[in-house]
């Protein structure tokens, strides 16, 4: 887009919509190339939030036993945990 001469290379955005909207920042922040972000619906919690939500209801509708759930959990927040890190 940058070689394209109708485009002022000064005034390129980017736009996240939900979980792009904590990644449009992201890459804003490592790009001198982009002037501008757009964030649409970004989600209120952090991603490790939005994923053991997904992930347990995901389980419920698959009749996961409460015990497998509860399990699935607590792996789940030691991995994202040692991610953070």
């Amino acid at each position: 887009m940058q070689s394209n001469k109708i485009i002022n290379p000064k005034k390129i955005g980017v736009m996240g919509h939900s979980e792009g909207g904590i990644i449009a920042p992201i890459l804003a922040a490592n790009s001198d190339d982009v002037a501008f972000i757009v964030m649409l619906a970004r989600p209120g919690v952090s991603g490790d939030k939005i994923l053991e939500l997904q992930s347990e209801l995901i389980g419920r509708a698959e009749k996961v036993s409460e015990d497998t759930l509860k399990m699935n959990l607590e792996l789940d927040k030691k991995i994202y945990a040692i991610i953070k890190k």
